[in-house]
């Protein structure tokens, strides 16, 4: 049986209700409840189990007193984030079926000066060697408009990179 993967669900806002009944949900932190305690570096589940891969990771940059801290943890540097995509890159790629997708969703926070969802688009794109963005869409967020948040939504594909890499290597012979 093929899973809905959350690698990071936090308090699973994202899902409201509408959580499919293959779900299953990662967090490190044991206070939201996850389906699996665990760490999306080093996802405890076997490989080629997931159809698609959910990555929604801390938005801001660590902020000692942020109000959204307690709900959303304490946040990443630039360089925390660039790991953290390196290292769920070689993770996604393992834990998805040969057609899998990553679908990530960046938020741009408009107090994180300098942090803004098109830098962080720019490093997950550069990161995620082992996939190919195939659609990449804007919309306002719901919880932040009056602070004029956007989410970038973004699919990467397994089977795309797969293809494309395959004609490389033909090319190449």
């Amino acid at each position: 049986m093929s899973i809905v993967l959350d690698a990071t669900c936090g308090y699973g806002i994202m899902w409201g209700e509408k959580r499919p009944n293959n779900y299953v949900g990662i967090d490190i932190r044991p206070e939201v409840i996850p389906t699996i305690i665990g760490d999306a570096k080093k996802l405890p589940i076997r490989d080629r189990i997931a159809r698609v891969v959910y990555l929604d990771p801390p938005h801001h940059i660590p902020a000692k007193g942020f109000w959204g801290n307690k709900k959303y943890g304490e946040g990443l540097s630039i360089a925390q984030r660039r790991k953290l995509f390196v290292e769920v890159n070689k993770e996604f790629a393992r834990t998805l079926d040969s057609d899998g997708l990553v679908i990530a969703k960046i938020t741009n926070m408009p107090k994180n000066r300098g942090y803004s969802c098109q830098h962080m688009d720019e490093v997950l794109e550069r990161e995620l060697t082992n996939f190919k963005l195939i659609k990449k869409s804007t919309r306002p967020s719901k919880s932040y408009l009056k602070n004029e948040a956007t989410l970038n939504w973004m699919v990467f594909s397994k089977s795309a990179f797969m293809t494309e890499s395959d004609s490389a290597r033909k090319v190449r012979k």
